[in-house]
């Protein structure tokens, strides 16, 4: 271990040397952890306004947000204060950071098998999953928020790998798939250390705070964390990276089953979607995890686990017309730069509507397969 950890220290600071590979985080993403590395009922929403409202470009996407389909009540907000209350506060600094990281990161280099899309999208489905799982009555005590980050940069070792040597970080893959090795072992192999105790490296390049730096360094193996105070939320978010590995091989296997019965994919998404959903899901990776070979909370009960599966799937699925909406927006925004407020008005309560969970009956596993490329 202290080899792997001379390594990283050493790729870690040829890439901090190196701003063009991955760039320092930006002063308004430091304020946000500032702000935000409390309970919700404790956050300073004065402060975090000021912030939002000293980049336009922060405001503009909050505003942005606030008015789509997915938050958009038929009445556009223009008020920085009446958007953060429709968006709610932990949605706000979620979708705050979500912003910020992607754009502070490099693109994922093209690799084959690999995609930028890929990428973000596992990440931001992780995250999602890792502040659902901070929950007090499932006996844990690490903050939603410090989860939800750790969730989303739980994977930024891959890309940090790939920016600093795109040909080994690809034969790494590639070995990995074809050997069913798993991709640390190989990454040892070729590099002399893991993704992830890279990553651990450049965050706290970054300051961020120490127990996300060891969840994101020690996820893989909570038991090596290297301070007790710290493996509750690495603990928590090998959970939740399993979590999302499950419900994309049900995405797989669903889609393997459309295939097979040559039915239309709409059709038969919702179908095996349904049937899937309602009955219990095959959660036995979830044994390996070290809550639940450790006993440590709630989530080491298998009854806990299918609900909370079956529950971090649901609120997948509906965040999922959020984030649609989110890169629609984006797409279409200098189309949109001369309608006026009404027509804008109009265009989001169309939306709403077509984008309602209830009009759109879109299978569960149907989006779970697109979000990840199938």
């Amino acid at each position: 271990m202290h080899h792997q950890n001379l390594v990283a220290n050493t790729i870690a600071s040829d890439i901090i040397r190196s701003d063009v590979k991955i760039p320092s985080l930006p002063a308004s993403a430091q304020q946000l952890l500032a702000i935000s590395q409390k309970p919700l009922d404790k956050i300073d929403i004065k402060g975090l306004e000021k912030l939002i409202q000293k980049d336009p470009v922060l405001f503009a996407q909050i505003l942005k947000l606030a008015n789509s389909s997915y938050y958009g009540i038929g009445r556009e907000t223009v008020g920085l204060h009446d958007a953060i209350m429709r968006i709610g506060l932990a949605d706000t600094i979620s979708s705050l950071y979500l912003y910020l990281f992607k754009n502070a990161l490099p693109t994922f280099p093209q690799i084959k098998g690999v995609s930028d899309k890929d990428y973000w999208d596992e990440s931001w489905a992780c995250a999602i999953a890792n502040r659902r799982l901070g929950d007090s009555r499932l006996m844990v005590e690490s903050l939603p928020g410090d989860l939800y980050i750790a969730g989303l940069l739980h994977g930024i070792g891959k890309l940090i790998l790939a920016v600093y040597d795109p040909k080994k970080f690809y034969e790494c893959i590639k070995i990995a798939r074809g050997s069913g090795q798993s991709l640390d072992d190989v990454e040892l192999g070729i590099f002399g250390t893991t993704d992830s105790l890279v990553a651990h490296k450049v965050l706290e390049s970054w300051n961020l705070p120490s127990n996300i730096c060891a969840a994101v360094g020690y996820h893989k193996y909570p038991e090596f964390a290297a301070d007790t105070k710290y493996r509750e939320i690495a603990a928590i978010t090998q959970f939740a990276t399993v979590v999302v590995k499950i419900l994309r091989n049900l995405a797989d296997e669903a889609s393997s089953k459309v295939d097979d019965s040559k039915k239309g994919e709409k059709e038969g998404d919702s179908s095996i979607a349904s049937s899937k959903i309602d009955s219990d899901i095959d959660i036995s990776e979830l044994d390996h995890t070290f809550i639940a070979k450790n006993k440590i909370s709630l989530l080491a009960q298998g009854i806990y686990q299918q609900k909370i599966v079956k529950e971090i799937s649901e609120i997948l699925q509906q965040q999922s017309i959020l984030m649609q909406d989110k890169e629609e927006a984006n797409t279409n925004q200098d189309k949109n730069l001369n309608v006026d407020a009404k027509d804008r008005t109009k265009e989001y309560s169309k939306r709403a509507v077509a984008s309602s969970p209830t009009a759109q009956k879109r299978g569960i596993m149907a989006w779970i397969r697109s979000l990840f490329g199938g």
